[in-house]
């Protein structure tokens, strides 16, 4: 996955990561387009309403892991780091 112009971000709602310039330097986040605004997830509303500044790039989401254990961890591992 790499990086592309936000012209060619789709605006059908798909969630996707965008970078862009913001008041504090560069950001990340996952966003989604309603209509013309890019709404980014606003955890105290548990839904994507606040609008970010205008990002410059983005690219897809990546998958999620399958498995917390497909890194290569062993499962006596797993259950440690879990405190069992």
């Amino acid at each position: 996955m790499k990086w592309q112009s936000i012209e060619t971000a789709p605006k059908d709602g798909t969630i996707v990561l965008v970078c862009g310039v913001g008041c504090d330097g560069y950001f990340v986040a996952d966003v989604k387009w309603h209509g013309d605004h890019c709404l980014m997830f606003d955890p105290c509303t548990d839904g994507y309403s606040i609008e970010t500044d205008l990002p410059t790039h983005w690219m897809p989401l990546p998958p999620p892991p399958s498995d917390h254990q497909s890194d290569g961890a062993s499962s006596e591992a797993v259950s440690a780091a879990d405190g069992q």
